[in-house]
This record gives C-alpha cells, sequence and structure tokens, in this order.
C-alpha cells in the first residue's frame, strides 16, 4: 500500500482520526476479510468501504437498496474527484451499456447498483471483465426476511463470486437483532467472517414517549423551545406540508420535504437545511438517508413508526456532534389502530397479486414467455387504474412487490412525472381581488376535482388526459397551466418521461407466487415489528435498555434521560414527600396536607397513595392514614 489510511482519511475527507471500530473494519477489508459491521447511525459507516477501496487495487461494487442513497453516495465522492458510477432501472439499456463500459475501461473506484441488477444478462456479462476489489452490502439488514425493509433480490448476492471469485465482502447495517446478523452472514455465505459490533443506542439521545391527543399543541412547544435544528418525521406526502403549514403560521420555519418534490427543490431544501437556512423539516421516511447534520436537537415522530429498527435509525439523526438531543414519539390510541391495519394495506393476498400480475401482462399485451425486448414499456397507470378500477395506492404497492420479487422491473416512475400541486391561499385571494378567466376558473375546478390534497402535496398526472376533461387541446393546456403559475395560482413541473414497466418473461399468473413461503414469512415479521414496536410504546421501565436489549445488547444502568426514566425519578421524589409527611405525623390526612407542598404534583401523588394502598403498605380510616407494619 502506497498510502496509509490515515493519508486517506485526511487527503479526500480532512479528519485527522477514526471514530471507534472504523480503523479494525478498513484493516479487516483491506486484509481480504469477509467482515460484518453493525454501527450505529451517524458512526460513518460509509468510511469503512471507501477507505479500503481508494487503498487497494480495481472496483468497490456496493448494493444500495436506494437510488436517491445512491445518488448521495455518488455525488459526495466525485465533489472529492473520484471516480465513480451507479447502474439504476432509472436509466436506458444503452446508458447502461455505455456505464459499464466505463467501469471496465477506466480506473473506476466504485460501483453502485441495487440487487436487482444481479439478475440482469448485461450487468453479468460485464462483471466478469470487471476487477473488483471487493463487495461492500450496504444497509445489510433488506438481506434477511427477519430484518426490515426486505428485499428478496439480496438474497442473490452471494452469486456474485461465482462471477468475480473469491472476493471479500463487508456487509454493513447500524439496525439488527441477533437473529437479523445471523441470517445476514448465512445468507452472504461469508467464510469465518469478522464481526464487528457496536450497540444502537447513543447515551446523549433521550427517547421521549408522550401520550396526547393534541399532538399539534405537544407538537408546537417542543418546537418552540428546541433552538437548533428539529426533524419531524411523518407517514404521508400530505402530512409533511399539512404540518409545516401549520407551524409556518406560529412562526416556526418549517418546510415540507419527500421524494415526490421536483428534485431541483429537494437539492434547495437540503443546501438550506444544511446551511441552517431551514431550522425545521417535517419529511417522509425519504429524508435522512446520507445525512450528516450534526446540530439536530430533536427529532419527532408524529407517526407510530413500523418498526424499532426504523425508529431508531431515523431517531439517530438528531445529537450527531455528541450533545444532548431528544427523540420525541407522539402517539395515541388511534393511532396504535393506523398502525395494525397497515398489515393487510401492504400484504395483498396472493390471489390478489396473481390477479394483478396478469392484468398488468393483458394490459401491455405480452405474450407468455421470454420478452424479446429489453427495453421497458410505456406504462400509464392512470388507464390502467380505469380500466381494471385498482386504487393509486394499491397500484403502486403491488408493483413494488412484484419488482421487489423481481416478476418485473420498474423504471423511477413516480417522481419525474409531471406534477400540480394549487395554491389554494393565493387562489381565493386572487378570486376576491380579480376576475379569472372563465376557461381558468373551470381548470381550478377540475384539478380539486380529480386530485385530493393537491392544495397540499405535488401531484402526478397526465397532460393527454387532463386536456380531455378540460375539453382542450393539450398544448391550450400547458398555456393555460403555465399562465395560472405565472399568476402564482399553482406550481406546473413539467416532464417528457414516460412511467416504464420491464417484464423479461410472463409467467402464467398462477405460477408466480406459488411458493409464497418468503412473502408469507415477510407479512409474519411485519407483524411481529408492529407488536415489538407497540410494546416499545407501554413499556414502562427505562426506553434505552429496552432498546438495547431489543438489538441483543445490555445496559449496566438505567439511562435516567428518557422519559419513563424521568417518571420513575418523579415516583421516588414522591415516595419521600410521603414518608416525610409520616415521620412528622402518625395519621397524616389524606385532603389538602399532602398535596399544599406541591399542588402540580397533585396527580401523581394520589396516583401513587393508590399504588401503596393496593400494596398494602398503607391504609385509609376516614380522612386519615396510616402506614402498615412491615
Amino acid at each position: 500500500m502506497g498510502i496509509s489510511f490515515n493519508e486517506i482519511l485526511k487527503k479526500y475527507w480532512g479528519y485527522g482520526s477514526f471514530r471507534s471500530l472504523q480503523e479494525d473494519i478498513i484493516k479487516a477489508v483491506f486484509s481480504g476479510k469477509d467482515c460484518f459491521a453493525q454501527l450505529a447511525t451517524g458512526s460513518g459507516k460509509s468510511l469503512c468501504y471507501q477507505v479500503p477501496a481508494l487503498a487497494l487495487d480495481g472496483t468497490c461494487l456496493v448494493m444500495s437498496p436506494l437510488l436517491a442513497l445512491m445518488k448521495d453516495q455518488l455525488d459526495d465522492l466525485k465533489s472529492k474527484n473520484i471516480k465513480a458510477f451507479s447502474v439504476h432501472s432509472g436509466q436506458s439499456h444503452s446508458d447502461q451499456d455505455r456505464i459499464l463500459d466505463n467501469v471496465i475501461y477506466s480506473d473506476a473506484k466504485f460501483l453502485f447498483i441495487s440487487p436487482e441488477r444481479i439478475k440482469t444478462r448485461l450487468f453479468r456479462e460485464r462483471l466478469r471483465k470487471m476487477n473488483i476489489s471487493f463487495i461492500c452490502v450496504d444497509e445489510a439488514h433488506c438481506i434477511s426476511q427477519w430484518g426490515h425493509d426486505f428485499r428478496p433480490a439480496y438474497r442473490n448476492i452471494s452469486e456474485l463470486r461465482e462471477l468475480i471469485g473469491n472476493k471479500a465482502i463487508l456487509a454493513l447495517t447500524a439496525t439488527a437483532t441477533k437473529k437479523v446478523r445471523e441470517d445476514i452472514i448465512g445468507s452472504l455465505q461469508m467464510q469465518d467472517p469478522k464481526v464487528f459490533l457496536q450497540s444502537p443506542v447513543r447515551s446523549n439521545l433521550a427517547y421521549k414517549l408522550l401520550f396526547t391527543e393534541n399532538k399539534k399543541y405537544e407538537l408546537l412547544q417542543i418546537c418552540k423551545r428546541t433552538s437548533d435544528s428539529v426533524i419531524i418525521y411523518v407517514s404521508t406526502r400530505s402530512a409533511s406540508h399539512q404540518i409545516s403549514d401549520f407551524l409556518q403560521k406560529r412562526n416556526i420555519d418549517a418546510h415540507a420535504f419527500h421524494a415526490g418534490l421536483p428534485s431541483k427543490q429537494k437539492s434547495a431544501l437540503i443546501d438550506d437545511w444544511n446551511n441552517n437556512s431551514i431550522r425545521v423539516i417535517v419529511a417522509t421516511s425519504a429524508f435522512g438517508m446520507g445525512m450528516d447534520k450534526s446540530d439536530v436537537r430533536a427529532v419527532i415522530h408524529w407517526d407510530i413508526p413500523e418498526s424499532l429498527e426504523a425508529y431508531v435509525q431515523e431517531a439517530g439523526r438528531a445529537g450527531r456532534d455528541k450533545s444532548y438531543a431528544s427523540c420525541y414519539l407522539l402517539w395515541n390510541k388511534t393511532d396504535i389502530k393506523t398502525i395494525e391495519e397497515k398489515v393487510d394495506k401492504y400484504f395483498p393476498s396472493k390471489r390478489q397479486l396473481q390477479d394483478f400480475y396478469k392484468n398488468i401482462c393483458l394490459f401491455l399485451q405480452l405474450a407468455s414467455g421470454p420478452n424479446p425486448n429489453e427495453d421497458f414499456m410505456e406504462f400509464d397507470p392512470r388507464d390502467f387504474m380505469d380500466q381494471y378500477s385498482y386504487s393509486r395506492f394499491f397500484v403502486f404497492n403491488a408493483l413494488q412487490i412484484l419488482s421487489d420479487y423481481s416478476y418485473l422491473q420498474l423504471t423511477e416512475r413516480f417522481s419525474r412525472a409531471s406534477m400540480l400541486k394549487i395554491d389554494m391561499q393565493a387562489c381565493k385571494s386572487y378570486l376576491r381581488t380579480k376576475a379569472l378567466q372563465k376557461t381558468q376558473q373551470f381548470l381550478i375546478k377540475i384539478i380539486l376535482r380529480n386530485f385530493d390534497s393537491v392544495q397540499w402535496d405535488y401531484k402526478a398526472f397526465d397532460e393527454d388526459r387532463l386536456a380531455k376533461q378540460c375539453n382542450v387541446s393539450k398544448e391550450e393546456l400547458i398555456r393555460e397551466l403555465q399562465q395560472l403559475e405565472k399568476l402564482g395560482l399553482l406550481s406546473y413541473k413539467s416532464s417528457d418521461v414516460q412511467y416504464g414497466i420491464y417484464i423479461a418473461y410472463r409467467y402464467k399468473s398462477g405460477d408466480i407466487f406459488k411458493d409464497d413461503k418468503h412473502y408469507a414469512e415477510s407479512k409474519k415479521s411485519f407483524i411481529r415489528k408492529i407488536e415489538d414496536m407497540l410494546n416499545y410504546i407501554v413499556h414502562r421501565d427505562c426506553l434505552q435498555r429496552f432498546i438495547s436489549e431489543y438489538f441483543g445488547f445490555e445496559m449496566k444502568s438505567d439511562c435516567q434521560s428518557c422519559s419513563n426514566c424521568e417518571k420513575a425519578l418523579n415516583d421516588k421524589q414522591v415516595k419521600e414527600m410521603i414518608d416525610e409527611c409520616f415521620q412528622n405525623n402518625d395519621k397524616p390526612e389524606f385532603g389538602d396536607f399532602l398535596f399544599d407542598k406541591n399542588n402540580s404534583n397533585r396527580k401523581r401523588i394520589l396516583s401513587y397513595l393508590k399504588f401503596l394502598e393496593s400494596q398494602e403498605k398503607i391504609k385509609r380510616e376516614g380522612n386519615y392514614l396510616m402506614p402498615l407494619n412491615e
């Protein structure tokens, strides 16, 4: 090795030393050992593969589950003048061909791919010609059917050694239980791997459970008393707009962020967030992967997350500067019902998926057997929904499931369609003060009638269809939309990119999910993870200890900072207060005498007295209390 690990770290990242475990992992990978590394969110997992890749000859093959995460890492490496490439389903066949040739015939250090690429003929042919230094599996919990975000295609990674030789594999994750760790190591067929474990719990984070029927009030209070950056996680795009608008009207500088925003707007929001021009982000889970902002003082979950792993990863974006930070989860009984209903919503029956697959193939006019055309076929989801009476959620969810199980491939379609968003406040104001043309008024009414929550969220739409509904040409519609945008009444983002589906082989519908063992196990795993999340919410002891034990780590003492530990300390103080009363009076009155010292603790004191009575520590005689002998 011509340059040391520390010199690489200093040259490209400007750091003088490594964090805990980083250098040990780097040395093991460099020596050719298989490695499993579980590091807490914010502990610098990326450096564990990037540094040895720069020290070794050849190209590091990085498996990444998300296009957004892939792009963030790719952009960061390119900004450091490090040659890196990515191949994904959003690219044409010819673009993928060209990029893979660039990797083969240049000194590329990194190639990022999704695991679904592994089975494609083009990738496998090119891979044989590449000089691969080692394989990095990012977000490795996706390999395990017991982990959150299970991706069946991850199970194919072990096949790569047949194509490139016995190269080392590095598996990285922030959250994995003991069972998941064992499953990852087995699935990747790791050979005597070096295992590096770090608890996902960080001592500077205070976990707070807050039961409330008035979430908006509690949210506002937290944002008011938190001076630095805040992330609020919500489960839907529309909620991100609704809550950010609520906070803005109360003088909190909050902005919505989700995958459906135009790419330029997302980039601008991230830049403003990083330079502290924005203090509060209200976001779906699309926000956070690859982010490393150090001064986030609070992460707030508006909805109950679907797994403890996802919750800990998102909460772990707070306090990366190692200073104290709070992680709030707001909940009530309605939230519990909502999350329990997600099981049937996210996991259609096998018969439903088979019928859906058959209808997709009929819609695309695909014959049975292999598809000779390797290009993506244009797909209009709205025409499909109309023809087969499917809901939008069911279509996109079922497509994703079929894609996860490699029955089809999808382009990056959702965020690249034409988009619309209505500014209702501007519309009302404009109508009060100025007259709109009848055609413009009619267009706004049609948009509001056809697109639910379009005032909160950008909605994908098809210009041809909307033009037909308005009885105008497509060109006339676009002119009207552009004019309304100039007036500030709506935001219109045009795109010529079509939705696309590629089906390499059309199966008989009864043959897909024929052996649905993995799908059934995924559903069971999802149910278990929701149950674990609900157990966490109703847990009464130290929350950090609960999280640590869930991931197979021990804590020597309670954290003293979570909401449950704070409550326990208060109970101790109440007990001391009651003991003092008994010491000063053999028969203290049950009423005001106990409450005069701290009226704000009245309910807590009363609750604790009832507890002592149930434990037969005290008894009540009329309006007096008496201690019972031990």
